[in-house]
């Protein structure tokens, strides 16, 4: 990959690593209402759709990470 390639690349991983802490912002938001959900609501469905919402913003993290894995390797090669 010329210079230009991987100046694209880069610039790539610096747009994805804004977005990764946006992500992990509102997951930690999400987080903090999982934590703070009301007892007598934990079975209901919206404690579900909260706790699915957590684990998938989760793995949207780890998904972020394993890209910018991907793009540093591209960029060191």
């Amino acid at each position: 990959m010329n210079t230009i390639g991987r100046k694209k690349v880069a610039d790539i991983i610096e747009r994805l690593e804004i977005i990764k802490d946006e992500i992990e912002n509102l997951d930690d938001e999400e987080w903090e209402k999982y934590n703070n959900f009301p007892e007598n609501l934990r079975n209901s469905e919206i404690f579900s759709r909260f706790e699915e919402t957590t684990f998938n913003l989760d793995e949207a993290m780890t998904y972020c990470d394993d890209l910018l894995e991907a793009l540093q390797n591209v960029i060191s090669i």
